[in-house]
């Protein structure tokens, strides 16, 4: 064994230990908080292409996931209730789950909302406030009656933005518009106080998350994988995003701690390209991947698989390193 082994061999037992760590946390009870968008029937999800395929749930599979949670155990939570969670207010209950749509699409309350209804499931909505906005391109927001309605439903909303757009490269002026702004037409419209927010595309950084405390913001949801618990940081909060070609045993998995373990990894991956090439060089890019024919594997089932293959590589590799002279 060389020292090209050793080196190899250390980083490795760095990234084990550190692998090991991540999943005792998620192995702890957990509130699983989920990120879905829009729903849409059977026909129209067959219809879509591009990365609105895994933006938007085909009405049943919405079903069969709801059915899997009620006869799996599932508490379902507030967003007030898991933020009480993460406070230490309150014990965090066995099999906990919250459901969370981002954007505002219309779907929420002309399909989702009457089927969490009925189980007697909390749902919450963060809006993109200015109907014009680019994410509303295929299903139109919510108009303002609809907004009250589903607040007078006992809905929780917060804000998501005005434009739908990264906030990490917004200037100051531009930053405080979508802070405030939002959350500021929010509280005209429902007459109620709003101080939770979800970030558009996932794309913010510590500025972010300063500014928007100073804004009066003191929950901020993210996409990034993971459990709520006691302790969690309120203006970091992690969701696991459930994408639209998710069959049952892949939105099983995707709620393990093994497929969060994963997902950070692939979360860590994600982040690169647009940090390095910027929104507005990335978003297009990114679109034009999607409608290619790498489309179907950016999904994280498939990205899943890349991601446990390398490992198996890296294993194999270390391997024939231990037993090289060299």
């Amino acid at each position: 064994m060389g020292p090209t082994f050793f080196f190899a061999a250390g980083i490795t037992t760095a990234a084990a230990v550190a692998a090991a760590r991540l999943w005792r946390v998620e192995g702890s009870p957990g509130v699983a908080v989920l990120l879905y968008h829009r729903l849409r029937t059977d026909a129209e999800w067959d219809a879509l292409v591009g990365a609105e395929r895994n933006f938007s749930i085909p009405e049943r599979r919405f079903d069969e996931q709801l059915r899997f949670l009620r006869e799996r155990g599932a508490t379902f939570l507030s967003v007030p209730d898991v933020l009480a969670v993460a406070r230490g207010e309150r014990p965090c209950p066995p099999n906990a789950v919250c459901i969370t749509f981002d954007d505002g699409s219309e779907s929420v309350l002309t399909r989702a909302a009457d089927r969490l209804q009925a189980l007697g499931v909390p749902g919450a909505v963060f809006v993109t406030t200015d109907p014009a906005a680019w994410v509303f391109e295929d299903q139109p927001r919510l108009t303002e009656d609809q907004l009250r309605e589903l607040r007078g439903r006992g809905w929780h909303l917060g804000a998501h933005g005005v434009s739908h757009h990264g906030l990490n490269e917004q200037d100051a002026d531009a930053l405080r518009r979508e802070l405030a702004d939002s959350r500021g037409y929010l509280e005209s419209l429902l007459r109620t106080p709003v101080t939770t927010m979800a970030v558009p595309l996932n794309f913010y950084d510590d500025r972010v998350l300063a500014e928007a405390a100073r804004h009066g913001y003191d929950a901020v949801f993210t996409a990034n994988p993971g459990r709520i618990r006691a302790g969690s940081q309120r203006l970091e909060l992690p969701r696991i995003a459930i994408e639209g070609g998710m069959d049952l045993r892949a939105f099983e998995r995707a709620l393990s701690p093994s497929a969060l373990l994963v997902r950070r990894v692939i979360h860590r991956l994600k982040r690169l390209p647009p940090r390095v090439l910027g929104e507005a060089r990335w978003m297009p890019l990114r679109r034009a991947l999607f409608e290619s024919p790498l489309g179907r594997y950016l999904t994280v089932t498939h990205l899943s698989r890349f991601v446990v293959a390398g490992v198996v590589l890296w294993a194999g590799t270390l391997v024939l390193l231990a037993l090289s002279p060299v």
